[in-house]
């Protein structure tokens, strides 16, 4: 079993997480792609990154969400906080 996922506070500067992800078959969440420069998550260096899975957004578990669902809680409202819990990459990259 890998390790437990970690819930994290964004500050949205900006619309939206600043988070690229894709789904990935067969596993739950979003698979994290690319963080923007200069973004909430830009933010959290360290903390979330490209491998990470993305499994929660301000407790609504994202998995099997339709497109415009995910885009509203992705996108959220100017200069707001979200809460989102993040699995670490289960292969990450050196």
């Amino acid at each position: 079993m890998g390790p437990q996922p970690s819930t994290l506070n964004l500050f949205l500067r900006q619309y939206g997480l600043g988070i690229t992800f894709y789904r990935a078959d067969g596993s739950p969440g979003m698979v994290v792609k690319r963080i923007k420069e200069g973004s909430g998550a830009d933010l959290l260096k360290g903390e979330i990154g490209p491998g990470d899975r993305l499994l929660e957004i301000d407790s609504v578990t994202i998995t099997g969400l339709s497109t415009s669902a995910l885009a509203k809680l992705v996108l959220g409202k100017e200069n707001t906080k979200a809460r989102v819990k993040v699995g670490l990459a289960l292969n990450p990259k050196p």
